[in-house]
């Protein structure tokens, strides 16, 4: 039996108004492996904090990569969150979102040491004014060592 061990990444994000169509894309957090490592499985939430009350949208994605860019071909996880206030006619939407992987005992992501993770970041923010807030959680499991077989 394996020790299991946890690391989180995340935060809160503030998306500040923007003119439309600006995105801001490629923030990223990241986690360097000390020794080799097993990825067993993976956690990522982002939650639509506030929603203004100001007319237009708000999008945040994020993805776990070992890439620094943003780029669904690398990334082995992905969620998004978004909020929608309309004033006339009224009507808001906010969607969360909570991804989960877990593989299946023998199966893992391999990490070398100096190998690193990537939480990247990409938002639209499209309002009339005011920000929208967003929370992120992305946590890590693994076990220290390297494939046997």
């Amino acid at each position: 039996m394996k020790r299991i061990f946890t690391k989180w990444m995340g935060g809160d994000y503030e998306l500040k108004l923007a003119p439309p169509g600006v995105e801001v894309t490629n923030e990223t957090l990241e986690w360097t492996s000390q020794e080799p490592l097993l990825i067993i499985g993976a956690q990522l939430e982002v939650a639509s904090k506030t929603w203004s009350e100001n007319d237009g949208k708000a999008l945040l994605a994020m993805e776990l990569s070992f890439s620094a860019a943003l780029k669904a071909d690398v990334a082995f996880l992905s969620a998004m969150a978004s909020d929608y206030w309309n004033t006339a006619p009224p009507g808001i939407l906010e969607t969360q979102g909570n991804v989960t992987l877990m593989f299946p005992e023998g199966y893992a992501l391999s990490m070398k040491e100096g190998e690193t993770i990537y939480l990247n970041r990409k938002q639209t923010l499209v309002k009339s004014a005011a920000s929208s807030f967003f929370s992120v959680n992305a946590h890590l499991f693994y076990v220290k060592g390297t494939v046997t077989k």
